[in-house]
């Protein structure tokens, strides 16, 4: 927290202009909890100071196969979840967490999905010699997004001076575009928005547009 709290600051990230964090790890609270609520306000509020400086931050969902409800970071309000796609089946990856599709337009707001299996990764010379290895997870999709938001803020479409979110709602509109076009009805994997499966919403798939 002490990391975001310094990226939020005047004198320390925004100062370097910096405005986007990519995260991959993950605590538990159980939602059905009665300090559910007091502890997702606690432990969200230096994301939620970081968004509004205009800082977009990305987590990786989980690995759970299951809601990624009361996982956080990814829970908290002010934070993009990434899901994972398993690019040779065109389907959300077997071990993704999602959210409920029941969830409230909010909260899809801040969920996309990106390729998340085999993905050619560095790694250190002490596990692979060659210094690379094909990683899986929501933690190898994440970047994706987040790199495609770099993009945006390179390209002047996500402006300086806008918030975390307005930088979501960026991506999630350019996604939502590249839905319309020819020849991409279902936008290229079952469980996206245009044809959720299961009850489970694994977002909008994120599009390098910019």
């Amino acid at each position: 927290m002490d990391a975001v709290n310094w990226v939020a600051s005047a004198s320390g990230g925004q100062s370097r202009r910096i405005r986007i964090i990519n995260m991959s790890f993950a605590g538990y609270v159980d939602p059905t909890s009665p300090d559910y609520q007091a502890t997702l306000d606690m432990f969200c509020a230096p994301f939620n100071d970081a968004n509004k400086a205009g800082v977009a931050i990305f987590a990786a969902a989980g690995n759970y196969g299951s809601s990624y409800r009361g996982y956080l970071p990814a829970s908290c309000p002010s934070v993009m979840a990434v899901t994972a796609v398993d690019s040779t089946s065109n389907r959300p990856a077997s071990f993704s967490s999602w959210l409920p599709d029941s969830a409230t337009a909010a909260d899809k707001a801040t969920v996309m999905a990106a390729p998340g299996t085999a993905i050619n990764s560095t790694i250190s010379f002490s596990v692979d010699l060659s210094g690379y290895r094909e990683l899986s997870g929501t933690s190898s999709a994440t970047p994706h997004v987040a790199g495609v938001a770099a993009t945006c803020i390179k390209s002047g479409t996500c402006a300086a001076g806008i918030t975390g979110s307005q930088v979501y709602a960026a991506l999630q509109a350019a996604a939502s575009e590249r839905r319309t076009l020819a020849g991409r009805p279902a936008f290229g994997f079952t469980g996206d928005p245009a044809s959720t499966i299961n009850g489970k919403y694994m977002g909008n798939m994120i599009w390098a547009k910019f």
